[in-house]
């Protein structure tokens, strides 16, 4: 069990000034464009962005704990001294995106003031603390994991809430968002790409949710003797455009799930991977990722009772089912 930091010894705390002084708008607009997915309780966007960067930060485990008093947010890798720079950065107006990456440089970080008004950020040696004046940063003598520690934003318990347009949190909408993350988290470990396990905790002690992948096989494949692919590749608008002989890694992944003290059950999804050709791509357009995935469940995958459909993904698991 990890073990969560309880408060740290200040040493010397300096606050450092925000970049833009209209960093209210920024956070405003940024939680505006975070959008649940329909049937999901209010706030697991917050869940996703979250995992996104501790994919980006090549992290393998991620947990959430859902206490009285705050969301804690925890994976196994440490910030590095450019992801603190890119986290205050992030208030400012203009962002970089990095290839490879699935989220921007540090504008998920915004995704948290849905939930508190004055985050807090531990990691290497490093105490970071979002208050209305500034940064609060303490440098500490302990070397420790990611930990993000949320305050639940109550009723009328400050005003920055207002500023932001931010929802605030009662037993209610937190005993719904706590309730409702085993779907969502089986969503996402589909296509993370260095996550492979993700638990919630209600309180610090008891897991109500595990959801695990293990990769099972790779091999290489090519289109012509997939007739799937071959379907697929059919129905490009430009015929030809996608040779047979081009070459996929076919892959078999195990993703087990467990909600509360029921038995783990697992399903089995095929993934094929390839790269878009340089001859395919477009000039003067800057490719994110120049890997395409398609994954199929080799039996409808099931999240307890619900049916997860297949789903496109686009670096992230978009509103589109099929």
């Amino acid at each position: 069990m990890t073990r969560i930091p309880s408060s740290i010894d200040h040493h010397t705390q300096e606050i450092l000034p925000y970049i833009d002084s209209g960093r209210y708008n920024v956070i405003r607009d940024r939680i505006a464009g975070y959008t649940d997915f329909p049937d999901d309780p209010p706030g697991t966007a917050i869940i996703s962005e979250l995992l996104q960067n501790a994919d980006d930060a090549e992290a393998t485990l991620v947990r959430f704990y859902f206490t009285e008093e705050h969301l804690i947010a925890y994976n196994n890798q440490y910030f590095k001294p450019r992801d603190f720079d890119n986290i205050r950065e992030t208030f400012a107006a203009s962002k970089r995106e990095e290839e490879g990456k699935i989220g921007a440089w540090g504008t998920g970080f915004l995704s948290v003031y849905r939930i508190a008004d004055s985050p807090r950020l531990c990691s290497s040696k490093w105490q970071w603390t979002f208050e209305p004046d500034g940064i609060a940063r303490v440098k500490t003598d302990v070397d420790r994991e990611t930990y993000f520690f949320l305050r639940w934003r109550r009723p009328l318990q400050t005003d920055i809430g207002c500023k932001i347009g931010a929802q605030v949190w009662d037993e209610n909408a937190i005993n719904q968002l706590k309730r409702g993350m085993g779907r969502p988290i089986y969503r996402m470990c589909v296509f993370l790409r260095h996550v492979h396990t993700i638990e919630v905790y209600d309180g610090e002690q008891t897991c109500i949710f595990h959801v695990a992948r293990q990769l099972v096989d790779r091999d290489p494949v090519l289109i012509s003797d997939c007739p799937l692919l071959c379907t697929l590749s059919s129905h490009v608008d430009e015929p030809g455009a996608i040779p047979t002989t081009h070459g996929f890694t076919r892959e078999r992944w195990h993703i087990s799930y467990k909600e509360d003290d029921s038995e783990p059950k697992t399903d089995t999804w095929v993934y094929y991977r390839a790269h878009i050709p340089p001859e395919h791509r477009t000039e003067g357009v800057k490719i994110k990722d120049t890997e395409v995935t398609l994954a199929f469940p080799h039996a409808p995958a099931r999240w307890t009772t619900l049916a997860e459909p297949a789903r496109l993904y686009n670096f992230l698991p978009t509103h589109t089912d099929f």
